[in-house]
């Protein structure tokens, strides 16, 4: 259960920093120009790099650039604090399947969540493309999820990560990872219950 809610947070928190962080809108009125770039001249280039750089100065410079970009990501994916716990259900009475089949027009059959108890804004319906087996049993795995969507606690905001396309207030850079992590990360810990 540990690793299930560890992988989960992780997810909550990756979601949440490509949902809000990336999609950040400059203030009215500012203005983001480049930097002026400066135009260098082979000679000048030439004068300010050593004739000889050694090997082992190569590798100290890239070493430094390595642990200062493993710092950054660091900074970037630290754990979220965990805010209750995860559930799953396929009633299509759940709320937040109510809500995805009102907004969206989704068949419920197809649908499944997993939800945070006490409420918080990190609830996700997974909804799959109605591929059954032999015996007309809804396939729900990896292979067979078409959409993911996020929900807040009260429903009243709502996206769809389809991959590179099908979202719906996301880019298609933000769908194809929520929907690489669903399926590489969660979709894997809920197996039992989405097969159940």
């Amino acid at each position: 259960m540990s690793k299930r809610m560890i992988a989960l947070a992780l997810l909550t928190g990756m979601l949440t920093f490509l949902l809000f962080g990336c999609g950040a809108k400059e203030p009215a009125g500012a203005t983001t120009e480049p930097p002026a770039a400066t135009e260098t001249s082979a000679a000048e280039t030439a004068a300010t790099v050593p004739a000889t750089v050694t090997d082992a100065q190569n590798e100290t410079t890239k070493s430094a650039a390595t642990t200062a970009a493993s710092a950054e990501t660091t900074a970037l994916f630290t754990m979220p604090e965990k805010t209750g716990d995860m559930y799953f259900t396929d009633d299509e009475n759940n709320k937040f399947i109510q809500a995805v089949v009102q907004k969206y027009g989704a068949d419920p059959a197809r649908l499944a969540c997993i939800y945070v108890v006490p409420e918080g804004g990190s609830n996700h319906v997974f909804e799959f493309n109605g591929k059954t087996d032999q015996n007309g049993k809804l396939i729900r795995n990896e292979s067979t999820l078409k959409y993911v969507y996020t929900l807040n606690a009260d429903c009243s905001e709502i996206t769809r990560a389809g991959g590179v396309t099908g979202n719906d207030g996301l880019t298609a850079a933000q769908g194809l990872v929520i929907m690489q992590l669903t399926k590489e990360l969660i979709l894997p810990k809920f197996e039992k219950e989405l097969n159940g």
